[in-house]
């Protein structure tokens, strides 16, 4: 590179993308502002659907799935379509889980253009079954979102088991 520090790359490459937005896949560049708001919606987005699993609300759940909604549970596709969601939250989520509770931390969101973002975050939490045991629940789930319609919806999950200690 002629002797430029890579860093120096870098750093000059943010400044400019800072300086004249972020461009989307779209070829649409998001100012600073509109990929705030995006930002903080879906963050709203993420704490509706996270509040819908807390009520085992199924409707209210699917709700946010786009039609073509997949699920990778712990390293396997749970679901590849929202009517395999709803076979396997049938068969599972409403027979083994009476209550579930969760808390987000070290959220990260990523925004890839003006219809199209990634909100992960690890949580803690757990489940209640029905024979009244309570089991920790702790991973780290990552939401892929599109705008279909004016409406956000997941279209992607990926959760992942949290491991304590890892790096």
């Amino acid at each position: 590179m002629n002797g430029t520090p890579v860093s120096f790359l870098l750093a000059l490459h943010l400044v400019s993308a800072i300086a004249t937005g972020c461009a989307s896949s779209s070829g649409v560049r998001l100012n600073a502002e509109q990929e705030a708001a995006i930002r903080d919606t879906l963050l709203s987005v993420t704490a509706a659907y996270n509040a819908a699993w807390e009520e085992l609300d199924f409707e209210r759940i699917s709700a946010f799935h786009a039609a073509d909604f997949t699920y990778y549970r712990r390293g396997v596709v749970d679901s590849d379509s929202h009517a395999d969601f709803a076979r396997a939250y049938h068969e599972n989520v409403a027979t083994q889980i009476t209550a579930y509770w969760a808390s987000a931390s070290d959220i990260w969101v990523k925004v890839l253009g003006p219809d199209a973002g990634l909100v992960a975050f690890l949580f803690r939490g757990g489940v209640e079954t029905p024979d009244g045991a309570r089991h920790d629940y702790n991973g780290a789930l990552t939401y892929a979102f599109e705008r279909h319609g004016g409406q956000w919806r997941i279209t992607h999950i990926h959760e992942s088991a949290y491991v304590p200690g890892s790096p």
